[in-house]
């Protein structure tokens, strides 16, 4: 019962300093509010274009895989290559700021699609750069792709000139062992012997040509398969800013502010009880 009673005792205390001190706290708290919100005015919005492509699936070690990907992107050997499209000239200092704008980020659940970002403050601006970063990565993985897609021709082309040749080889070992079986003049132990030969090189023809056929129906499957870089979504221009986030610097202001003002009131009583006593 007593404790319950001091509990109401010092709920009461609690509510009358509050109370004595509202104008402290609440100018506190204004004053952080109002506070936060002017900086959060000054500050630039920033905004964040954004794009979404597929890469191919062509077999370069690079441009078909994400992390591959990433790496050229954020590379300072493409960043210039980019700054010179663009015409710009960068401090390494602005260029490490430059690099630190950029997202590049693979998409969950998918083995291809990377999404590519740019944060500035010039929305306009933000699609431009993004526009000509993934044109000038279209163009190389176009290139290697080129080069692949060429590599795939090449092998198919060998591999039907093979297949072809031992067809050709095959239909005249069909036509000496008609010859050999019509031939007059020849022993049929010698017959039995000629045919013989033929029909071993014939079942290694025979298994020669299948294997090719093989690799035939392989590589042509890989050319029909292969795809190129696409862009899932192109660059638009921002609607809104990403960046900064004033209601919440405001909200979380208020917060602080309220809990100074509390604060601030306690230590107000505290310093006039013990003037109080140093006065007695």
């Amino acid at each position: 019962m007593d404790e319950r009673m001091d509990d109401e005792i010092d709920l009461r205390d609690i509510i009358r300093v509050l109370w004595e001190n509202r104008f402290l706290v609440v100018g506190i708290f204004l004053i952080a509010v109002v506070a936060a919100g002017a900086v959060s005015i000054m500050m630039p919005s920033v905004y964040r274009a954004s794009c979404l492509v597929a890469l191919g699936n062509f077999g370069d070690p690079v441009y078909t895989i994400q992390s591959g990907a990433s790496e050229i992107l954020t590379s300072d050997a493409f960043v210039l290559d980019l700054l010179s499209r663009l015409n710009l000239s960068l401090s390494p200092g602005e260029l490490a700021e430059f690099k630190d704008r950029m997202r590049i980020e693979p998409v969950k659940g998918s083995d291809r699609l990377l999404s590519i970002s740019m944060e500035t403050t010039d929305p306009e601006e933000g699609k431009r750069i993004l526009r000509e970063m993934v044109s000038l990565f279209e163009d190389r993985s176009n290139q290697s792709y080129t080069e692949q897609r060429g590599l795939l021709l090449e092998q198919l082309s060998a591999t039907n000139q093979l297949l072809d040749s031992v067809e050709e080889s095959i239909n005249q070992t069909h036509q000496a062992m008609k010859e050999i079986e019509g031939a007059t003049g020849v022993s049929s132990l010698e017959k039995s012997m000629l045919l013989s030969y033929k029909l071993d090189y014939l079942q290694n023809a025979e298994s020669q040509r299948l294997g090719l056929m093989d690799r035939y129906m392989n590589l042509h499957k890989q050319l029909i398969l292969m795809k190129s870089l696409e862009i899932v979504e192109a660059p638009a221009v921002p609607l809104q800013p990403v960046k900064p986030r004033r209601m919440l610097i405001v909200g979380v202001a208020g917060m602080l502010g309220l809990m100074l003002g509390v604060f601030a009131a306690f230590l107000r009583v505290a310093l006039r009880r013990e003037e109080q006593r140093t006065g007695e």
